[in-house]
């Protein structure tokens, strides 16, 4: 039995959607797969013709950075969406329990839930799973193409949860053990965070520094050679 190898393009395509590339398809770059690449690639080789010019060295950087720049801007984004979607998780495991507890089903709680999410990607994927849902799709083809939408080790503990949904008094008690762990990993972020910045603070503030006395120095060079050539 032979095992089928995803192609270069499938492994693309695959990391254009878990990395937010279906809400990014208004810029034309982000609209499939081929269009990322062939756009990479342009981009790659106007950058090397322009590095080119000065040297060659210059140029293989161009290369990389043309070629790789898009991807990198969605690697970005996808850091940057994952951050706010650990607060969304955080509202939707809080909204799910609640709404179990009163007695709803799970896919009606799911809906109801829609409403607390405010991330733009987020909300896309989610609503989309929501329809798959209602439209009577199984939930493990649902989850696995929400799951997709994204390259977030939360989302995928949210599925898993939502699969393992037996019993009622099960889920509601695994997702509150799941929203405390989220609260507490929304501390820590937090903390590294505040850390990150006077870090960020710290190395400003010592650049400013060096940059005053090179300004300094380079005055009283100035006044030096005056004195002595005039």
């Amino acid at each position: 039995m032979t095992v089928k190898q995803d192609s270069f393009m499938d492994r693309l395509d695959h990391f254009l959607k878990s990395y937010g590339g279906d809400v990014m398809q208004e810029v034309w770059i982000y609209r499939d797969s081929a269009h990322l690449f062939h756009t990479s690639l342009w981009l790659g080789l106007l950058f090397f013709g322009l590095g080119m010019a000065v040297h060659w060295t210059w140029g293989l950087t161009g290369l990389a950075a043309g070629f790789l720049g898009p991807s990198l801007i969605l690697y970005w984004s996808n850091s940057r969406d994952n951050g706010a979607i650990l607060q969304d998780l955080k509202w939707i495991y809080e909204s799910i329990s609640v709404q179990l507890q009163s007695g709803l089903y799970i896919l009606q709680a799911l809906v109801e839930s829609e409403n607390f999410i405010r991330n733009r990607r987020m909300k896309k994927s989610f609503h989309r799973l929501c329809e798959q849902l209602l439209s009577g799709e199984s939930i493990e083809t649902s989850l696995e193409t929400f799951e997709h939408s994204f390259h977030n080790p939360y989302i995928s503990s949210f599925c898993v949860i939502l699969r393992q949904m037996q019993d009622s008094g099960y889920a509601v008690k695994l997702l509150e053990d799941i929203s405390l762990q989220l609260e507490e990993m929304e501390r820590t972020n937090l903390v590294k965070e505040k850390e990150n910045l006077e870090m960020k603070l710290q190395v400003f503030q010592m650049l400013l520094f060096v940059g005053i006395l090179v300004l300094v120095l380079y005055g009283c060079v100035v006044a030096v050679v005056q004195n002595i050539y005039y």
